[in-house]
């Protein structure tokens, strides 16, 4: 008896923090914690809280023993066990391998373990999931892995969308529809009769129609309230879907995205994810740092690098802190905008890296503000923004690391990259210059003089030829442009005035890089229709016959805002 009592009571608080608990936001977490608290040891709150007096209320004390020192949303009730213990022991310790990718690294968190928990928690009950929260918190990411982990099988399949203010209901009804198949007459199934998790991201982002409605929404309310819908083609029939089941995810209502409506919304177990405390983020980017350093075995980095490592993590979420207190968007500077991705693409540039372009700590730490810089200070629209941010960054060298800007920093602009061989085998300049090294680019005269003779070999190769005059302004922009296509992943907006050079320093950049450039001829008569001949061609270049290419589009080109919504 006294098991099952631990059981039940233990399955009561739990359920209680993630139903009533489970929609309440990093402010109002801590309050609601020290009230179930103070129940559960048998605390007067009608008293303590002045509660409605209305409200008949009996302290009762309540046998649970939880674990000490630690919050209810840290923690979880292991039924089997019959115990309560930290999320991240339902996990083993994560450890990264040396032959993954940057893109391929998920550290697991506290909140990625609950997300995941949680999501696998209620699909399989056939309950609906809203996962809400800031951009940067790992919903989407988190979300997808537990589904390809978990709902990937032979009983399970899955579909996942993802909502734009252009996607219309016909569109989502189409993408469902075509992967069912036909149960009997008027059902449908997922194919091969398994059952469906249907997975869709940015829930809120349709745009709202003349009467106020989200078709989109609209649709798969239908759902919720019905269990299918009509047929777009033929009779028109009612075609009822059995079998499956969704989970959605979305940022809270704000800029473009909408508060969908409260009959859609009733359907769904709300649980809004915290963005990551410090604890969080140390451990994602520590686990990223020793990555870095183990990928490399022969030759290593040197030990002093590694303490520097450490220090960088702490430095660089400073950085992102200071930068979005002190440089907050306004109508002229609405690209001000911030979050966690942005400190996850300083370790990504950091992993270009390696033990014979960077030798010592003082490389490394200017390796380091050198990407702080790209990802922060390159999207700042004047002088004074960037002298704000170069302080920041200044302070911050100096209170983390100890050290002093001059000292670090010998040659400015700081620039870095592979495309300029700089260093040499042994440090012997008898011997050619090691290629295709991540490097800082100190000589300036060699950096204009070979990306002179690039240019030459561009203009003898087209047709086309680009008269550019190579100042340091220019050299600066296609060394940034060169750094983000030969990222996994990287994409560049790049803003300006016209004749800036913006197309025809990222052409060169693209030449420079190695790859192939691809665009758009508009014409007056260029539809919706050409738009998908030219991405067919765009995917098959580029995905079936394996060429690297840069696709370039400018705003004159966009005659059709669904062009940006198939980007």
């Amino acid at each position: 008896p006294n098991e099952l009592e631990n059981i039940l009571t233990g399955f009561l608080v739990f359920s209680v923090v993630w139903s009533i608990g489970a929609a309440i936001d990093e402010e109002g977490r801590p309050k609601f914690n020290d009230l179930i608290m103070d129940m559960i040891s048998m605390v007067d709150v009608k008293q303590k809280y002045n509660l409605d007096p209305e409200v008949e209320f009996k302290p009762q004390k309540i046998q649970v023993k939880l674990v000490d020192k630690m919050k209810l949303y840290e923690q979880v009730f292991d039924v089997k066990k019959n115990i309560w213990m930290n999320w991240m022991k339902l996990i083993p310790p994560y450890a990264p391998q040396r032959t993954q990718a940057f893109h391929e690294l998920i550290i697991p968190t506290i909140d990625s373990v609950r997300i995941n928990y949680l999501m696998s928690l209620l699909t399989k009950r056939m309950k609906y999931p809203l996962f809400v929260g800031p951009t940067g918190t790992g919903k989407t990411i988190s979300i997808m892995a537990e589904i390809k982990n978990s709902f990937n099988n032979e009983e399970y399949t899955y579909i996942a969308l993802c909502f734009s203010s252009k996607t219309s209901a016909n569109q989502t009804q189409r993408i469902i529809d075509e992967k069912m198949q036909k149960k009997r007459k008027g059902v449908y199934c997922p194919k091969g009769g398994k059952r469906g998790v249907i997975f869709v991201d940015d829930l809120n982002m349709p745009q709202k129609e003349k009467y106020g409605a989200q078709p989109p929404i609209e649709l798969l309310r239908q759902w919720m309230d019905h269990k299918g819908w009509y047929e777009l083609e033929g009779e028109k029939s009612f075609r009822v879907i059995e079998n499956v089941s969704f989970s959605a995810a979305m940022g809270p209502p704000s800029g473009g995205r909408a508060p969908i409506t409260a009959r859609y919304m009733r359907h769904f177990n709300i649980i809004y994810v915290e963005p990551y405390d410090q604890g969080s983020l140390n451990l994602i980017f520590s686990n990223i740092i020793n990555w870095f350093f183990i990928r490399f075995q022969n030759p290593s980095f040197p030990k002093s690098m590694m303490g520097a490592g450490d220090l960088m993590v702490g430095a660089t979420v400073e950085i992102y802190q200071q930068v979005s207190k002190e440089l907050r968007p306004t109508p002229s500077k609405s690209h001000y905008t911030y979050n966690l991705r942005d400190v996850s693409k300083v370790f990504q540039g950091l992993s270009n890296a390696s033990p014979k372009g960077i030798r010592d700590e003082d490389e490394f730490i200017k390796l380091w503000a050198h990407e702080c810089l790209r990802v922060f200070s390159d999207r700042l629209i004047n002088t004074q923004d960037k002298d704000i941010f170069k302080d920041i960054l200044k302070k911050i060298i100096s209170k983390r690391f100890k050290k002093t800007w001059e000292k670090v920093v010998t040659v400015e602009p700081l620039l870095f990259g592979s495309f300029v061989p700089m260093i040499y085998p042994e440090g012997d300049t008898t011997k050619k210059p090691i290629r295709n090294l991540y490097c800082e680019m100190n000589d300036k005269d060699k950096l204009k003089e070979i990306t002179n003779d690039f240019l030459i070999d561009y203009n003898q190769m087209h047709p086309t030829a680009m008269n550019i005059v190579l100042f340091m302004d220019a050299l600066e922009h296609i060394a940034k442009v060169v750094r983000v296509i030969q990222m996994p992943f990287g994409h560049m907006l790049l803003v300006g005035v016209g004749g800036s050079g913006r197309k025809s320093l990222t052409t060169l950049a693209t030449y420079i890089a190695g790859y192939d450039s691809f665009s758009i001829e508009l014409s007056g008569k260029y539809c919706l229709e050409d738009w998908h001949i030219d991405m067919r061609n765009l995917m098959t270049k580029a995905g079936i016959d394996c060429k690297q290419t840069v696709f370039l589009i400018s705003d004159t080109q966009i005659a059709n805002e669904a062009f940006l919504e198939d980007l």
